[in-house]
């Protein structure tokens, strides 16, 4: 009777057991388990202003380009706007350089020219006035010429020689008045200097006010809104958080001693504990260089003390409900056993 009873018990668990067993994964295929999450970009303004508006919230889905974030900075709009006049008084300054200029410079060569030839008509005068009162005085004491005459002679070389002088001193200023107007000319270079540095402000001071808009720099969805309009923020403060849901993946782990079956490019499959029958194409995209202990968050202590290695698998579909944070598994196809 107790002999029935035992090889009953015994032919009830050889039912049972199989039945009880966890299914073996197929061959040649690695299982990991993890968590779903993406690359997140934090978008921060370049510069401090006063949150005007926020566009968006937790959730929202985001084209690249899109309007996200309104900074106000009175004082960045007011830089802009008083570089504006700075800019308009520089063209101007060139624009009056540039056109006195060469009619200064034509001006004063031909005063030049002018005073040039007069004092070679001058020196004409003084030559033949000298030749004259030296040539008279003898005739004089001859009874020749007059002595009036003379004289008269005496005073145009003294005339032509007071001509002279002045004729010498007016090529003097023209001279002088010419390397003045070239000189003025070379203002032209640093007239044009100034109106591009001028501009170069300008340009920083208008980024600074075109910063205060802030787009999103990818399209991918809202995680995270870290603050609200009215509050004054600082350059490179985070007030939104996103994710490119389009490039999510399986953060997951693998035993040391299996790593060196995974490599990059191995196709995968992810299958979402939501969906846990509908299966995930997926590829391993990285391999991290270094072991670590398994993650804190490893429900079981003698588990923690394991060295791990760990993998991102790119999930490459179930976009629209794979979401961060979502626990998965992975199927690595690692090739025969």
């Amino acid at each position: 009777m107790n002999r029935s009873w035992i090889l009953g018990l015994i032919l009830l668990l050889l039912l049972v057991l199989p039945g009880c067993k966890k299914n073996a994964e197929p061959a040649g295929t690695l299982f990991v388990s993890g968590r779903i999450d993406g690359d997140t970009v934090d978008i921060s303004p370049k510069t401090a202003g006063k949150i005007q508006e926020i566009t968006v919230r937790e959730g929202a889905t985001v084209e690249a380009g899109q309007v996200l974030i309104r900074l106000t900075s009175p004082q960045d709009e007011a830089q802009r706007e008083a570089q504006k006049a700075n800019v308009i008084n520089a063209e101007r300054k060139l624009v009056e350089a540039t056109a006195a200029a060469p009619a200064r410079v034509s001006s004063a060569e031909a005063n030049l020219a002018v005073s040039r030839a007069e004092l070679v008509r001058w020196q004409a005068e003084l030559k033949q006035a000298e030749l004259d009162a030296k040539r008279y005085p003898p005739l004089v004491t001859t009874g020749a010429a007059a002595a009036q005459t003379a004289d008269q002679y005496q005073t145009r070389a003294k005339v032509a020689q007071a001509s002279v002088d002045a004729s010498r001193k007016q090529v003097a200023a023209a001279e002088a008045a010419l390397r003045q107007a070239k000189a003025q000319t070379e203002q032209i270079a640093s007239a044009k200097a100034d109106l591009q540095s001028n501009r170069a402000d300008l340009d920083r001071y208008a980024a600074n006010v075109s910063d205060l808009t802030i787009t999103a720099p990818i399209a991918g969805t809202i995680l995270t809104r870290s603050a609200e309009p009215g509050r004054v923020i600082q350059a490179g403060q985070t007030i939104l958080t996103m994710v490119d849901m389009h490039k999510l993946y399986l953060r997951g782990f693998i035993p040391e001693g299996e790593i060196g079956k995974v490599k990059v490019g191995q196709k995968a499959q992810v299958f979402l504990d939501s969906n846990p029958k509908e299966a995930i194409p997926a590829e391993v995209i990285r391999i991290d260089p270094e072991a670590m202990f398994t993650p804190e968050n490893i429900y079981f202590k003698e588990d923690r003390v394991k060295q791990v290695v760990g993998i991102k698998v790119l999930l490459l579909g179930a976009y629209g409900y794979a979401k961060p944070g979502m626990p998965a598994d992975g199927r690595i196809q690692i090739g025969k056993p």
